[in-house]
């Protein structure tokens, strides 16, 4: 009985780390509201999936830090590329119901994963924690949370969209602008833009 117990329990976490690797924290993402729509059927993601394939390839890709594991360092550069092509690359995507319920869980992996690195860094010294800002800091990052920042100020993405998975990081930002009107009213429908790499 126990045996037949464990068997289903390891298969029921190898589906859920393969779902985690490949959809993001989007695996489990099933609510749907009248702002978010379903994750399964958001056309974003295989728009962006050429960025997320070996994203340390892209030219300017910030080299890895000293004690920062590969898997880490590939994993970091994987969400920056996915999220500056969501919400750069593909503007207006969020306006999409189905795209917006992709985006908001990716970016709560986004920054769970830059809390964790820094986490880890902090018990080797600040010069490990400044190295991992840095790597954490890189163009691609820069510009994709200014992009963030404008969605939230402009009502694209609210407070409720997330729901009770807000990054903590965001969370002065989208009660400051809880009131914002809709900023996709009146644009046209999201259409998907042709990605390239410079490999």
């Amino acid at each position: 009985m126990w045996r037949v117990l464990f068997v289903i329990g390891a298969i029921v976490a190898g589906r859920t780390a393969i779902g985690l690797y490949w959809e993001g924290p989007s695996a489990f993402f099933n609510t749907e509201t009248a702002r978010v729509g379903n994750w399964r059927e958001a056309k974003l993601r295989p728009a962006c999936s050429i960025v997320r394939e070996q994203p340390a390839r892209e030219a300017g890709a910030p080299a890895r830090p000293h004690r920062v594991s590969w898997e880490d360092h590939e994993r970091a550069l994987e969400l920056s590329a996915a999220l500056n092509c969501f919400l750069i690359t593909q503007t207006n995507a969020v306006c999409d119901r189905n795209n917006r319920a992709y985006v908001i869980h990716y970016i709560g992996e986004y920054f769970s994963k830059m809390h964790e690195m820094l986490a880890t860094a902090a018990r080797y010294g600040d010069d490990d924690v400044r190295a991992v800002r840095s790597l954490w800091n890189a163009p691609n990052n820069r510009a994709a949370l200014e992009v963030l920042d404008q969605h939230i100020r402009y009502g694209k993405l609210h407070a409720s969209d997330f729901g009770r998975s807000a990054p903590a990081q965001l969370k002065p930002q989208l009660a400051q602008w809880a009131k914002a009107t809709d900023g996709c009213a009146g644009l046209r429908p999201w259409a998907p833009v042709k990605v390239t790499v410079n490999w």
